[in-house]
């Protein structure tokens, strides 16, 4: 019985370790330097040079502003960019990202520009399933341009507010897994 519970209690410990580490390295928010060098080498710098367009510092530090600025809002800033000299061009965050992933030939779900997505909302406050600020985040209509009906648009506030991230599921299921093993282990040894 006593084998029995301690080979149980170190598979399961194994096992969601195994499961809680491939989560993090799935889900691990990219670092400054991982982002910068995609944005790089995709090509982003052939505008992002200072001079089209903001630089990646400057993209850094408009970012880092978004959380006191714009209340967390990070449709709101993107509505402020200016695409060449037009404010307003864009609506969500998302319309952004896809308008710039299609300046370098790639789709918004292309794993280069999630990782540069992914490192500029951490940087606006807007990761791990939470914002600085949730009380921005409001819901948008937009005429529809031939029939005049209203559309609801989730802003990427709202999206980043559903769920609990995967990261922090896999940590509390790991300190789970170790509380049994433990108590298990104990419960063998009497």
């Amino acid at each position: 019985m006593r084998v029995r519970a301690t080979a149980f209690a170190m598979v399961s410990i194994i096992m969601l370790s195994v499961f809680a580490l491939t989560g993090y390295l799935m889900y691990a928010q990219p670092s400054e330097e991982e982002a910068r060098a995609t944005f790089e080498s995709i090509g982003c710098v052939s505008c992002h040079n200072g001079t089209v367009a903001a630089t990646w510092d400057e993209i850094v530090n408009e970012l880092k502003e978004v959380p006191e600025k714009y209340g967390g809002d990070i449709d709101a800033f993107a509505r402020d960019v200016a695409y060449f000299g037009q404010k307003g061009a864009f609506n969500t965050w998302d319309d952004l990202m896809a308008t710039m992933a299609q300046n370098v030939g790639k789709q918004p779900s292309d794993p280069d520009i999630q990782k540069i997505n992914e490192f500029f909302l951490s940087i606006a406050g807007v990761s791990g399933g939470e914002t600085t600020q949730t009380e921005t985040a409001q819901e948008t209509t937009t005429p529809q341009a031939t029939t005049g009906e209203t559309e609801t648009v989730e802003t990427q506030t709202e999206k980043a507010e559903a769920g609990i991230p995967f990261g922090l599921a896999a940590a509390i299921a790991l300190l789970i897994v170790v509380l049994i093993a433990a108590a298990a282990y104990m419960f063998a040894r009497r």
